[in-house]
């Protein structure tokens, strides 16, 4: 059984009330259980988590509010020693516990293990493991079949060649971590075929983006992943033909090749050429920049702004030479800056 420090006397497992000179949090805990044992054996796990995995008293708390009935620092003691056996350090193992609270109630061989393997075949071994799974400990909750081996297909499947899974391994992070960010994100990884996404992925390869950068790409943006080839096509072949933005810019930015081409893209780029071309301000917008504003905010900061111009700015936005816009229209415009 696990020694409490000594400030939680003996005295204390007797007399519920005398954990107030404790904390009062813990007070407050113990002294909703109906018998002074159990409150005394629930305050040993609660102990246990503070000094162990140096939890704060209010959460070590609120973890043993929802596991009533837990009265033996077993099982945690058993998770830390696994973890510490695969090479994990304590900083590891406290981080670990930290970010996710219900591993340590786990069962090892039923819930853990499987999913350590699985890290393990993968390349993750002792210290590497450690600070990957510390920083990502949440992915021991996920589902090993229906989430965490799903995306990792995927992934192979990209990299055929990568027997050593060693270009999988230098996208880790950024990968496994979208896996527990939202249900959208795992539905879209695992929402097309291997065949169709290694299609998309040759085709951002074709215009000078490597396969490392493109799996950022689908990282960042997840929902790109569902984007028609054709559409992404048109989007490369503009942004980086028409528009010239650079490589490392679509590769940091790539919501922009999500974006509807003839709604919202070319609109904008219409009228971004018109403010350069007259000069209207200073610094130059960039294109990716400005494609996330809602339509109102872009028509009010570079269209509406410059009443002198602003025939000319609606007609670049509607696609339009500057006779076909109604006088009605322009008149409307012209009122609505006064």
């Amino acid at each position: 059984m696990y020694a409490l420090r000594s400030s939680f006397s003996i005295s204390s497992r007797h007399n519920p009330s005398s954990l107030l000179r404790i904390d009062p949090l813990l007070y407050c805990f113990f002294s909703s259980s109906s018998h002074s044992q159990a409150s005394a054996s629930y305050g040993i796990v609660v102990q246990y988590l503070i000094d162990t995995f140096e939890l704060s008293p209010a959460r070590a708390v609120l973890i043993m509010r929802s596991r009533r009935g837990l009265e033996s620092t077993e099982k945690p003691q058993s998770v830390y020693k696994y973890l510490s056996e695969l090479g994990f350090s304590k900083a590891h193992i406290q981080s670990t516990i930290r970010l996710a609270p219900q591993i340590a109630f786990s069962n090892i061989e039923r819930t853990l293990k499987p999913k350590i393997e699985f890290f393990q075949n993968l390349g993750l071994v002792g210290s590497d493991l450690g600070r990957f799974i510390s920083k990502h400990s949440t992915l021991l909750t996920l589902s090993l079949e229906k989430r965490l081996m799903p995306s990792v297909e995927i992934l192979k499947s990209v990299f055929p060649k990568d027997e050593c899974n060693s270009d999988l391994l230098q996208l880790r992070d950024c990968w496994f971590s979208t896996l527990y960010v939202t249900e959208e994100a795992t539905y879209t990884f695992c929402s097309v075929s291997n065949a169709t996404f290694k299609k998309k992925v040759e085709l951002i390869c074709s215009f000078g983006i490597t396969e490392k950068e493109c799996m950022r790409m689908f990282t960042s943006a997840p929902g790109l992943i569902r984007t028609s080839v054709g559409k992404l096509k048109r989007g490369l072949e503009f942004f980086m033909n028409e528009a010239e933005v650079s490589r490392s810019d679509i590769v940091c930015k790539p919501t922009c090749l999500m974006h509807a081409m003839q709604g919202r893209v070319l609109p904008r780029y219409r009228v971004l050429q018109v403010v350069k071309s007259k000069r209207l301000l200073e610094k130059h917008p960039q294109l990716l920049d400005i494609l996330g504003m809602s339509e109102e905010d872009f028509l009010d900061k570079f269209v509406h702004r410059f009443p002198d111009h602003v025939t000319e700015l609606l007609a670049a936005f509607r696609g339009q030479c500057m006779d076909e816009l109604q006088p009605k229209e322009l008149e409307t415009r012209r009122h609505g800056q006064n």
